[in-house]
């Protein structure tokens, strides 16, 4: 008798509720979106990614391991850094759903500076009107750095970080010292 060939393998219908989900596709590396400067010298930043292939939620984290929240979008806020000078942090997103994560590429993310926000005192007198009021040459420049220039004759003095934030009339507010120097370098106009 003769042997006869094998047919095609039958194949087996899984049911999807059998079915073993699969880990979703790593996440593309995070970068910034935005960021918003609050009156106390924090900052809340905006971070994306690219979205990941069967993900139905992401984790981000920072490098040294700390949760910094938990989303269903490729975008997350991450609230309160401290913003009292230039710098730096690096994060990496996990791709998640019901059959575990896929880590993605870290990022490095920047934070900038929030200068601090001037309390407004009652009637106060902006240190640019003040100085130009005593009789002295005021010029302005946005920057960066932001600046002002108080010039009398052949002396002047220039303040950095912006000419509202300086007060002067009783009393000093956010940067005293500095305030203070300039009207006694000034002394002629002062």
């Amino acid at each position: 008798m003769p042997c006869s060939q094998p047919g095609p393998a039958a194949s087996v219908y899984v049911p999807p509720y059998q079915q073993q989900p699969q880990l979703p596709g790593a996440p593309g590396a995070p970068y910034k979106v935005g960021q918003s400067c609050k009156s106390n010298q924090l900052a809340d930043v905006t971070i994306a990614w690219s979205a990941a292939s069967g993900a139905t939620s992401y984790k981000v984290y920072h490098i040294s391991g700390y949760l910094h929240g938990t989303t269903s979008s490729p975008q997350l806020t991450i609230r309160d850094l401290d913003a009292r000078w230039d710098g730096y942090f690096t994060v990496y997103v996990e791709a998640c759903n019901s059959a575990g994560c896929t880590r993605g590429p870290q990022g490095t993310i920047n934070v900038y500076r929030c200068a601090p926000t001037c309390p407004t005192p009652p009637n106060p007198t902006p240190i640019r009107s003040y100085f130009e009021g005593l009789g002295c040459v005021v010029q302005y420049y946005a920057g960066p750095p932001e600046r002002v220039v108080v010039s009398y004759g052949s002396k002047s003095y220039t303040f950095t970080v912006g000419s509202n934030c300086y007060y002067i009339g009783g009393s000093l507010y956010t940067d005293a010292s500095t305030a203070l120097s300039a009207a006694r370098s000034i002394g002629a106009c002062v």
